[in-house]
């Protein structure tokens, strides 16, 4: 067992890698305009996944805060405002893949859009930002 994945079997995937697929499919089903609402929804739906089988504990701290702010109550575009750590950047590589690397800003707002409900820091969006190009 290592500590990371304590009592989780080989091969399953984490979730930085399950919020990197499930972020692929929300901008592949968004078009040009991604879909916040949906993917906002998303991540609740997954979320709850997540505490089913018992795997919370493994969430990043901003994700975790974020997910739980908006359950709370707090709107999805200020929920991520705390958000300053890796989770944005782990699960980023979806964007990098789609878009092309310029123009530059036009990833970097991509990239804004799909950090804003979790990590909507300049920090977090930055170093996504970094990984996706």
């Amino acid at each position: 067992d290592h500590p990371v994945s304590k009592g989780l079997e080989a091969g399953t995937i984490t979730d930085d890698t399950e919020q990197a697929l499930l972020l692929g499919r929300i901008l592949v089903g968004s078009g040009d305009r991604f879909d916040h609402t949906r993917w906002v929804n998303a991540l609740l739906d997954w979320e709850r996944g997540v505490k089913a089988r018992g795997s919370y504990d493994l969430l990043g701290p901003s994700t975790k805060r974020a997910i739980d702010a908006i359950n709370d109550g707090v709107p999805p575009e200020e929920a991520g405002s705390g958000g300053d750590t890796n989770g944005a950047a782990m699960r980023i590589a979806p964007v990098g893949i789609m878009m092309p690397p310029e123009p530059l800003d036009t990833l970097v707002a991509k990239v804004a859009e799909t950090c804003r409900a979790t990590h909507n820091t300049s920090i977090a969006i930055a170093s996504a930002a970094a990984v996706a190009l």
